[in-house]
């Protein structure tokens, strides 16, 4: 629905921003439409000249780990022109959690422990969150 609407809303000559851009990977998101959305994200600065924002990177952090596609979430936080928040890397951390992927669930709580400190030190076990 939401992809439909972006088409319409081109078709029409409406200028879109990143906010249409977050409701797109939003829908993605959703639909589990991975390909899709990575390929929008790709797409934003050059083919939309809309640069992507913090939340943009949030949602494919999320598109990514909902669907398991802990190989291209690696690659992702890797690529990223900044350093990832603490609440992506708890993402990366409970999307590891979920998929039982420890090598990267291990370098999100090291990178988790490092970015944050003070407090107590978080410890990837697969075996205590496993379904």
């Amino acid at each position: 629905m939401v992809l439909d609407l972006f088409e319409l809303m081109r078709n029409e000559g409406v200028h879109v921003d990143n906010v249409t851009f977050t409701a797109i990977l939003l829908g993605c998101i959703c639909e589990g439409f991975v390909d899709t959305g990575r390929g929008y994200f790709d797409r934003m600065s050059g083919a939309f000249d809309v640069m992507p924002r913090m939340e943009h990177y949030e949602c494919m952090i999320e598109l990514f780990g909902r669907h398991g596609r802990m190989g291209e979430l690696e690659e992702f936080v890797n690529r990223m022109p900044f350093d990832a928040t603490v609440p992506m890397w708890t993402r990366v951390f409970d999307w590891c959690r979920e998929y039982g992927d420890s090598r990267l669930g291990e370098w999100a709580a090291k990178h988790l422990n490092e970015s944050n400190p003070a407090t107590i030190p978080v410890k990837f076990d697969v075996g205590n969150y496993s379904n």
